[in-house]
């Protein structure tokens, strides 16, 4: 029987596969969320998503450097010729490339020859052909376009503490036990097995070992070279999402509910008081203009005390059908005096 998403055992999973989250963020945000949501939020970089490697697959380290210390590699000068729209003056000449990963504008990644394997959950990030495996599954749960992929090399994944490796198809143990280092296991035993035992033997078998571990070496870097060529994550891996990862794109969108909703509110109440005052100013004007001689001093100046004075004395005829209609209008008379005073101290100086 399936859970559903938002059950009690939900919050003690370290991760969830992506129905899942799609349910989960289903009943949260209250919408219909498919997985094709989830990858285009981790495309924007809203959710993070991860990798579950549900058997060792074999990866190379990935040292963080800076720009300074950038590998380039070189594509043969044949190349250059095939290249189209290239510049006159480059054809004929060596083509410099990258082949350090780039992180983001400061960070790159060094990867070592050195071969090792990696298990379980690691963080995807978007970056290189991880970026382009996760474009193609957007689109092809879409009904969109295939992604041409154009960065030679497997998919990035990171660990704790910028711990990174690529990661290849293979299963690291099938390239370990390649043809030639077959052939040398075979040689060694059958010296192994050998009745004779004297120091030619111990010298042999010497040897023996040492190429065995040469020729091993040899299918490490010559054939991850090759499996790295498979674009894309392992079949026997799996997308998640980690559970926490999930809670803080969860508390991303309260955030952004709660920013929301009192936008709304400051908003309604700017045009609350802008209404009261437009009406209030309104008033002003209805008075100045039915009793001007109430409204000035004896130097024919305008006085804002005067008119703020009348709309309070006369709110009858402004609001008659409203709250106000035994309160008086929505502003004090003082705060009436405030406003109008603003724009009758210019027309003062002028008189």
């Amino acid at each position: 029987m399936n859970k559903p998403a938002n059950s009690k055992l939900s919050k003690f999973k370290k991760w969830l596969t992506l129905p899942d989250t799609a349910k989960r963020l289903s009943v949260i945000s209250g919408e219909d969320v498919t997985e094709a949501d989830i990858l285009q939020l981790a495309l924007e970089n809203h959710l993070k998503l991860s990798v579950n490697f549900l058997n060792q697959t074999v990866a190379r380290r990935g040292n963080i450097v800076g720009y300074e210390d950038v590998q380039w590699g070189e594509f043969p000068i044949e190349l250059g010729f095939k290249v189209p729209n290239l510049p006159v003056e480059a054809k004929g000449e060596s083509l410099r490339y990258m082949e350090s990963l780039q992180i983001d504008n400061t960070r790159f990644l060094n990867f070592s020859d050195e071969l090792t394997t990696i298990q379980d959950v690691w963080d995807l990030p978007m970056i290189g052909c991880g970026l382009l495996h996760i474009k193609n599954k957007y689109q092809s749960l879409i009904g969109g376009p295939e992604v041409a992929f154009q960065i030679l090399g497997g998919p990035v994944v990171e660990g704790p503490n910028e711990l990174f490796y690529q990661v290849g198809k293979n299963c690291y143990t099938d390239l370990c036990y390649g043809p030639q280092t077959k052939a040398e296991i075979v040689k060694l035993k059958r010296l192994e097995s050998s009745k004779s035992n004297n120091r030619r033997k111990e010298k042999l078998l010497i040897c023996r070992r040492e190429r065995l571990k040469v020729v091993k070496n040899i299918e490490y870097r010559t054939g991850f070279g090759r499996i790295l060529m498979g674009h894309g994550l392992p079949e026997d891996s799996v997308l998640v999402v980690r559970t926490d990862a999930l809670c803080k794109f969860e508390q991303l969108m309260l955030d952004n509910e709660t920013e929301k909703n009192t936008a709304t509110k400051v908003n309604k109440l700017s045009e609350y008081h802008a209404r009261n005052r437009e009406q209030v100013l309104g008033a002003a004007f209805a008075v100045l203009a039915k009793w001007p001689d109430k409204c000035t001093d004896t130097k024919n100046k305008v006085i804002a005390a005067k008119i703020a004075d009348l709309v309070v004395k006369e709110h009858r005829l402004f609001w008659p059908n409203t709250s106000w209609d035994k309160n008086g209008p929505p502003l004090i008379a003082d705060t009436i005096e405030g406003h109008l005073r603003k724009w009758l101290i210019q027309v003062n100086k002028q008189q």
